[in-house]
């Protein structure tokens, strides 16, 4: 989650980052074993600049990540706009 608040807090400089390498996301680097154990939360995230200028973040989350929780958790600290879609 470091690196993740790492890439949000310099959102300008890993956007060029992305577009320079022809990349629509960032994968936070993981070590294999914080998969098997359940720790690796964020998947990948996504930075861009809508059409009417707005800085907009996609976040990836792992699967197994609870869907409800992940809502309410984004509730709490003030979002009222979640768009949450589930893709297999």
């Amino acid at each position: 989650i470091k690196e993740v608040k790492r890439y949000i807090q310099n959102f300008d400089e890993f956007l060029e980052y992305m577009r320079r390498k022809f990349k629509d996301f960032i994968a936070p680097p993981h070590k294999p074993d914080d998969y098997i154990r359940n720790e690796a939360l964020i998947d990948k995230i996504r930075l861009y600049v809508s059409n009417e200028g707005d800085k907009r973040i996609v976040i990836v989350f792992d699967r197994r990540v609870d869907v409800d929780l992940l809502k309410k958790c984004l509730n709490k600290i003030g979002y009222t706009n979640i768009n949450i879609e589930k893709v297999f």
